[in-house]
Formats: C-alpha cells, structure tokens, sequence
C-alpha cells in the first residue's frame, strides 16, 4: 500500500495527504479490500437503507463488481489505501480528517497543461471506484482529476471550505494543473459543496456540473448566491427513477439556478436510479466530455 505521500513514480495516478489525514497500514480500511468493504456494505443496505431494498442492493453489487474487476488491471489503484476509514471515522466522531484527495492526470498525454475536474463524493465515502469511472474522461479527452475526501460526505458541514481551498492551493502549486481551466463536480451529498462552492468561491471555477444531486434551494436561493460566477454554465444529470432524490425537486433546483442567470444543461435518464454514475459511467463520461467540451469553446450544450 502507499504510504503518507501517496506517489506513485511515473506513474499517472497518485494519493495525497497533508494536515490532520494519515495514512495507517494497519487499519481495517487499508487491510481489507476496497471491493470487499463495498460488497458487505451493500449486504446491509435494505437493513440500514429504507430506500434500498434486495433487489436493488444486489445491483448495486453487481454494478460495484464490474468497476472493480476493470480496477483491479490497474496495480497503482490496487495498491493505493482506502479512504473509506475516513468515512467510518466520520460516523463515529464526526470528524473527518483534512486533506485527503486521489489524482489522476493522463500524462501520457504529453501536454504542458491539463484543465481539471475536481469530483466531490457522495454520503458513503470516496470509493477509489469514482475516480477509475473517470479516467475514461482524462485519458481521452485530456482532464486531469482531482478528488478530495471528506469523511462520509456532509459537505454541507465544512462551512469553510477548507477541502476546497486546500484542492485549490494544490493545483495553483502544480505547474501541469491549469488553475484557470477548473470545474467542480459533485455527486448526491457532493452537491451540497459544489452549491457552497458557487455561492463563496463560485469565481474560481469555469463550470458546475451536479450528478445525482442534493441540491438545497435555501442556498441557490441566497441572495448573493452566484453572483460572481452567473456567466459559468451548469449541468445537472439525474435519474427520473431515483428514489432517493426525486427528480421533481431537481427539475425545480434546475428552474432556479437557471433564473439566476445560469446557462443550465439537464440530462435526466428515464428508468436509472442513484446510481446511475456507475450504471450509466460510458454515457455520463461521455455526456461531461461533451458538456466540457462546450464550456471550453465558450458555448453552452442545447
């Protein structure tokens, strides 16, 4: 496993920790596989999830497994500790640790300089499987990406912004991460920081993009929500079959950001659910590819 550094040599995918995060070989979390912690967890949700039932749990596996059969190819994800220790901590002291976050920059690539997506997870932690969904994204079409943890995903708790200020410091300290060129991203819970992050620091970001999202209309209705960022576009993917989050409330979040000014882009799919980050990765990387695409040539997807 890597150690507190997290660096992996020549390599494109990296591990970081700085601040009050460490790394422990000797935890559970870094002992026992990612995939592993991940398919017990889905055994127990429809007996801790009211929204989730057998059925779904057993997709929910199923989907988890073919992310993690392709990562496993992959030695430097293999070997790289979990962060979801992080997030167990988080339940229990409710305190999660600062600053952890994976990279991947595609450097195979050969360029000076990579724009960057910056993914921030959802309420069950950052699983190394979100930034391997995304590697499709930088490796062809050149995004480097930067996704920070924080502990089980209550953004909403880091008033701050302290994750996102030291994600920021970060890329304005590495010479091949394009501060200028930065999005942020966020998936269920995750939308909840990129919200925070538009209504404080919206101005350091050239888009948003909520994915399955928890977005809370008593903040996008602030009064100076946005008010430095309302030229940057905004896409919203979501599944018309998400119990979770209904889509009813993701339309109306869609309606207000768009009459405060923001050129939104929505993409709901019919019969996905929570999930469909993982059901759906092809279509969504490709979706964002497309999206992102858009906002660099300074125009907005119809």
């Amino acid at each position: 496993m890597h150690g507190p550094s997290g660096d992996v040599p020549d390599g494109n995918f990296s591990v970081h920790y700085s601040g009050d995060a460490s790394f422990s070989s000797l935890a559970l979390s870094t002992i026992v596989p990612e995939i592993d912690q991940l398919k017990f967890g889905s055994y127990l949700m429809p007996y801790a999830d009211a929204v989730i039932d057998g059925p779904q749990s057993v997709r929910i596996r199923r989907l988890l497994l073919d992310v993690y059969r392709e990562l496993r190819a992959e030695a430097a994800f293999v070997e790289a500790g979990s962060a979801l220790g992080m997030c167990y901590d988080d339940a229990i002291w409710r305190s999660p640790a600062l600053l952890h976050f994976y990279q991947y920059v595609p450097r195979q690539l050969g360029r000076e300089t990579y724009p960057v997506l910056i993914f921030l997870h959802g309420a069950m932690g950052n699983f190394k499987g979100y930034t391997w969904v995304f590697t499709k994204l930088a490796d062809e079409h050149g995004y480097a990406i930067i996704a920070p943890t924080y502990g089980g995903g209550t953004w909403s708790r880091d008033e701050k912004l302290e994750v996102l200020d030291a994600v920021h410091e970060h890329i304005t300290r590495e010479a091949e991460l394009d501060q200028g060129a930065a999005y942020l991203a966020g998936l269920s819970n995750g939308g909840m920081g990129v919200s925070r992050a538009i209504a404080k620091r919206g101005a350091r970001y050239r888009g948003f993009a909520y994915l399955s999202p928890v977005i809370e209309p008593a903040i996008i209705m602030g009064r100076a929500f946005g008010s430095d960022c309302k030229d940057r576009p905004v896409l919203i993917i979501h599944g018309e079959a998400d119990r979770r989050i209904p889509q009813e409330g993701v339309r109306g979040a869609a309606a207000i950001l768009a009459s405060r000014g923001f050129s939104v882009t929505s993409r709901f799919y019919k019969d996905e659910d929570h999930f469909l980050l993982f059901s759906q990765r092809a279509s969504v990387v490709e979706e964002m590819a497309r999206w992102l695409a858009s906002c660099e040539e300074g125009a907005v997807i119809e």
